[in-house]
Order: structure tokens, then C-alpha cells, then sequence
């Protein structure tokens, strides 16, 4: 009798198993019928061009810097001229109290001789560098709403040959 008691057992199952994968099975299907559910309501598509929208004014800030640099150079100037020649070229990039660019705003601070450098071979000048930090902000609203906000800052040297 005990050996039909031992091939029984080795067959039959433990309630707590069948109750354990039952419950494994349920908590299952009702989480993927819930991420299902709230998922289409977050299925709107993200738009990239926010993101396009912040390099397309990286392009424009490094261009209009470019440009403030190249019509502030003189010959023989040191850091002090070209600061005041950088100052004075940078507001013609102002209209009234509003930039061509608003972004251009935070580099009227950063315009000093510590953030100028000029490169002298044999005492004469060769390069003139400028360090500048820019930060570009971004968000995409949607229904009235922030639903993504962008923040992107980088340090860029600036540099022309004279």
C-alpha cells in the first residue's frame, strides 16, 4: 500500500501550486489589458522638431557670433580693443531691448577679457578665441500643456585667424 501511496504523490500537485500559477496568470492579463488601455491614451506621437528647433538656433547663435567676431577684428588690437569692438558689434544685434535672436541675450554678459584670447606669434597677432557657454530652451506643448521640456547648454570656443 505504501508503494501506491508514493506513485501518487510523485503525479499529484500541491493546491498551493495550482493557486500560485492561477494568480501569476491573472495579475498577468490584467497588467497587459491596463498598459494596453493607458497606452493609447499616451500613443500621440512625440514631435522631433522641437529637437530640430534647438539645433536650428545653435546653427544661428555659432553663425551670428562668427560674424561678430569676424567685424570686430582690427589689426594689432589687443584683448581689451577687440572687447569693445565685440561690444560695440553686438549691439547692432539688438533692436530696441529685443535680439535678433532672444538666445543671443545671454552672451552680452559673457563678453569680457577673460573670455578673449589672442594668439601673438613673434608679436604678431595670429588667432582670436572666445569662450562662450549657451544654454537653449525648448518645450513642446500640447493641449495647453508642457508635456516635454528641452534644455541644452554647451561650451564652444570660438576662433578666427587674423
Amino acid at each position: 500500500m505504501e508503494k501506491n501511496n508514493k506513485k501518487m504523490n510523485k503525479k499529484a500537485m500541491s493546491i498551493s501550486i495550482v493557486v500560485l500559477v492561477l494568480a501569476t496568470l491573472t495579475l498577468t492579463i490584467f497588467s497587459l489589458f491596463v498598459f494596453n488601455i493607458r497606452g493609447n491614451n499616451l500613443s500621440e506621437k512625440v514631435n522631433v522638431a522641437n529637437l530640430d528647433r534647438v539645433y536650428a538656433i545653435e546653427e544661428l547663435i555659432n553663425f551670428y557670433v562668427d560674424l561678430m567676431i569676424e567685424h570686430s577684428i582690427e589689426a594689432n588690437m589687443d584683448e581689451n580693443k577687440f572687447t569693445d569692438n565685440f561690444k560695440k558689434e553686438f549691439e547692432n544685434y539688438k533692436q530696441g531691448d529685443n535680439f535678433v535672436l532672444e538666445e543671443l541675450r545671454q552672451i552680452e554678459e559673457q563678453i569680457k577679457d577673460e573670455n578673449i584670447e589672442i594668439e601673438k606669434v613673434n608679436g604678431v597677432n595670429k588667432k582670436v578665441r572666445v569662450n562662450l557657454n549657451i544654454d537653449i530652451e525648448d518645450s513642446l506643448i500640447y493641449d495647453k500643456e508642457e508635456i516635454i521640456f528641452i534644455s541644452y547648454s554647451y561650451t564652444k570656443t570660438f576662433e578666427k585667424d587674423l
